[in-house]
This record gives C-alpha cells, sequence and structure tokens, in this order.
C-alpha cells in the first residue's frame, strides 16, 4: 500500500479564495482537483463527507482488468499501478437507477478501457471494439492515435485546476486548465448537486464536452447562472465537479449514460477527475497527499 501510495498523483490540494474586487457579491477562487476513480471515490475510499444526509455519498465506476476471469477486480489502495483499468458497475450506483446486477450485460465488465465498444451502426444498434488509425484501412472505423494502455499509473497522472469568478449570485464563469489526461480522448464536465442525493448536469449547459490534444491538455470555460460559493435558497448545491471520460466514443445529451437501457455509468463513462466544491476532505485524503506530491514519475510509467 506505501508503495502505491508514494507514486500516485495528488488526490487534493486545498482551495485558494481571492477577492477580485471591493463589491461584497465579488468573488475569485482557484480550485486544484484531484484524481479519482469514481465519483467522491479513490481506489474504492471516500474523499469528501458533504456532511448531513449526503455524508460520504459517491461510488466507483473503474476497475482492474481481470485477465482470469469475467468480473474485474475492485480497486483498493493495495491494487498495482501498472493494472489496466477495465469497466465496472457499482452495485451501489444500480441501487440509486432502480437496477441490479441482473440487468448488467456481462459481456460488458472487465473490458480493457482502450477496448470499449464504439458505436458503428446508423440505428444505434452495432458496438464493437476499434483498432488505432495507423492499423486500419482507411475506409475502417477506427481510434485515434496515439492509444496507450490505459494503467493506473497512466490514469493517475492527471492534473487540473478550476478557476471562478462570480460578479454575483447569479452570474459566474469557470475556466478549467487540464493536463496529462489520456490523449486525444472524449470527455464532459458534470456539476454534481447535492440535496436528498448526488445528482448530475452539464456544467454550464450542453455542449460540456472537450476532446483532449494530443499530449492529453484540454481547456474548457464556461459561463454559469449561479456563483458555486454563495447561498440559493430551495436549490441544491454544487459539491463537485466531475470530469467523466467516455470510453465508448459516444455522448448522451444532457445525462451522462442511459442506464434505462442498460448503458450505465463504468460501462460506456468513467469519472477520472474531480473538483471539490463543499464539503470537508477526508484524512485519508489528506494523508495520501502529504504523501505523493513529491513524486512526479510513476512506477512502470515514461513520458511519450
Amino acid at each position: 500500500m506505501n508503495k502505491l501510495i508514494k507514486v500516485l498523483m495528488p488526490v487534493m490540494i486545498a482551495s485558494i479564495v481571492m477577492p477580485v474586487s471591493s463589491s461584497a457579491d465579488a468573488v475569485k477562487r482557484t480550485i486544484h482537483g484531484r484524481v479519482v476513480t469514481g465519483t467522491n471515490r479513490f481506489l474504492g475510499q471516500p474523499l469528501t463527507d458533504f456532511g448531513g444526509a449526503l455524508g460520504t455519498a459517491g461510488f466507483t465506476n473503474v476497475g482492474a482488468f481481470n485477465p482470469q476471469g469475467d468480473q474485474p477486480d475492485e480497486l483498493t489502495p493495495d491494487t498495482p499501478v501498472g493494472s489496466l483499468l477495465a469497466t465496472y458497475v457499482d452495485p451501489d450506483f444500480l441501487a440509486l437507477v432502480g437496477k441490479s446486477q441482473a440487468d448488467i450485460d456481462a459481456g460488458t465488465l472487465n473490458v480493457s478501457l482502450k477496448k470499449v465498444p464504439v458505436n458503428v451502426d446508423p440505428a444505434g444498434q452495432t458496438r464493437v471494439s476499434l483498432a488505432p488509425i495507423t492499423q486500419s484501412l482507411p475506409t475502417q472505423p477506427s481510434i485515434a492515435d496515439p492509444v496507450p494502455d490505459i494503467t493506473l499509473a497512466r490514469w493517475a497522472r492527471a492534473e487540473g485546476v478550476a478557476v471562478f469568478k462570480c460578479s454575483n449570485a447569479n452570474t459566474a464563469t469557470v475556466s478549467l486548465t487540464l493536463k496529462k489526461f489520456l490523449p486525444n480522448r472524449l470527455y464532459s464536465v458534470w456539476a454534481v448537486l447535492g440535496g436528498n442525493g448526488l445528482s448530475a448536469l452539464p456544467l454550464g449547459g450542453v455542449p460540456n464536452v472537450f476532446v483532449t490534444d494530443h499530449v492529453g491538455n484540454a481547456k474548457y470555460r464556461r459561463v454559469l447562472n449561479f456563483c458555486p460559493f454563495q447561498s440559493h435558497v430551495g436549490n441544491p448545491e454544487l459539491v463537485v465537479i466531475d470530469i467523466v471520460l467516455h470510453s465508448d466514443q459516444q455522448l448522451y445529451g444532457a445525462v451522462p449514460d442511459l442506464p434505462f437501457s442498460n448503458l450505465f455509468t463504468g460501462i460506456v463513462n468513467q469519472t477520472q477527475y474531480e473538483f471539490e466544491i463543499k464539503g470537508t476532505t477526508l484524512s485519508i485524503a489528506r494523508n495520501k497527499l502529504d504523501s505523493v506530491r513529491e513524486s512526479q514519475a510513476l512506477v512502470g510509467f515514461q513520458d511519450d
């Protein structure tokens, strides 16, 4: 476990608040994010206590590829950093949408994230794993290069900063600067709201997407109709922002997935990064941060 902790990227850096004007409503805040393997989860562990009824609500949506079986291994602090990541659906997520393990097509589990099937049919009924474009004929569907193995080490390289500027309680902008994510891949950005449970809306409206460049970098900027750091009576609060990989290279409009069509979170998309807005960072996250910040190189990984 200690070896893993020493080589993984930071899971949390405290937010910094800086006033931008003399106005009582004007706020500027910079938040450094954290690598996650699900909403409010890192290697199976909760990272934030949101307080109240939410507590440590969240779920995992990434597993470790199990070459010996049909089910992926669950991620734990002892998972080797060289492990291939794979599709996984958390029973807690299934319970949220009124589904059970019996509703999952077993063939969609334990699939390496770089081999998740992609829609190739105008009717939307045929999904197949695609080869890299450098290994395909010009007329064949393909995946954009580079196509690295998606290991826990590579996943944990991601870094990000969110800058919020609020003019007043109903006007704000958010700018995300993201680095070292997976190259040439499709991501979406979600405002995860608290209340009686967690719910997700596109941050800043649809389209809430970006595509990383050849080294995994991207920027995202949106106008918001609320300031996350000021109270809004009667409305659920923004608790975290999730950065979600669409491993099936497909979007689903104003929802992250289609669980009632058996396209579950964890099968078609996975949460790689998160910005904590509300709540208390748990000691496990702070302790991991203290031991990992010194390391910028991950075991078994070299920059391209």
